[in-house]
């Protein structure tokens, strides 16, 4: 599950956010080609909800969403959810921050794990950097550092892939 925000530019300035089943192309072996799914995925779910009314959106969030919640809320409705991981990416300054003269270098995001999730991945931005905060259940991911070496090995990956394509292809994707 991915929050995503529906606000526009004319928008006013309370929220307008949603949740996106996204598919995350996991059965896709090249980095490239799989962001490039996951990308046309959250663009889809965003296009159906742009074409809704406030209210739409809000209802059809109610019957999708809406046991997820109640669970949250309640615990009374079985523990397994459609999703057990949940991906957010929240944008951050590009300016820098300071307390008392001494600058901010990083700014590492956490989050929480609710009932019946496994993961929770959050992404910030921070001036020039993507910084990454994991937290896990412990009983469904009990080795924590494995799942970061592969993410590691995986941001290498592509990092590698990119500097391999055209200049014209980073451009214009």
């Amino acid at each position: 599950m991915v929050p995503a925000s529906l606000r526009t530019d004319d928008s006013d300035v309370s929220n307008r956010i949603t949740m996106i089943l996204a598919n995350l192309a996991t059965h896709i072996e090249d980095p490239i080609e799989r962001l490039e799914i996951i990308r046309r995925s959250v663009q889809n779910s965003k296009q159906r909800f742009s074409r809704m009314t406030a209210n739409e959106i809000l209802n059809y969030s109610a019957v999708v969403y809406g046991p997820a919640g109640l669970n949250i809320a309640s615990g009374m409705l079985p523990k397994r959810q459609a999703f057990n991981l949940v991906i957010s990416n929240v944008p951050g300054l590009r300016e820098p921050l300071y307390w008392n003269g001494a600058k901010l270098d990083a700014l590492y995001p956490a989050s929480i794990v609710m009932d019946g999730q496994a993961l929770n991945i959050t992404l910030t931005s921070y001036l020039d950097k993507l910084e990454v905060g994991l937290i896990a259940c412990r009983n469904a991911l009990p080795k924590m550092q494995n799942l970061l070496t592969h993410l590691e090995e995986e941001i290498q990956r592509f990092e590698q892939k990119i500097q391999e394509l055209p200049q014209e292809k980073i451009v214009n994707s």
